[in-house]
């Protein structure tokens, strides 16, 4: 079985937008990713890890453990061996 790693934030953590609440995991883009592959006879798990207000490699002055830098190696490193890590970052470097 084939693992890919989505390292994100909100966009694909699944946020309903002006709530709290999370959609659920086939709903999401990672989880329709994994059952689409799965449909087409492909041995792969999905692993999300993904954190509102992420972001590539900057600190937010006001939720500490955003910067997505920091964490990524021990991501890697826990979750291996990974076939594909897919990025999803950037977002929220354009808060201010």
């Amino acid at each position: 079985m084939r693992h890919i790693l989505v390292y994100s934030d909100s966009l694909a953590w699944g946020i309903v937008p002006n709530t709290r609440r999370r959609l659920a995991c086939d709903e999401r883009w990672p989880g329709v990713l994994e059952n689409r592959l799965h449909d087409l006879g492909r041995r792969v798990r999905v692993i999300e890890d993904c954190l509102n207000g992420r972001r590539t490699v900057w600190e937010d002055p006001f939720k500490p453990g955003r910067n997505g830098l920091r964490g990524l190696a021990q991501c890697i490193e826990i979750h291996s061996p990974l076939s594909l890590v897919i990025l999803m970052l950037g977002t929220n470097d354009f808060q201010f």
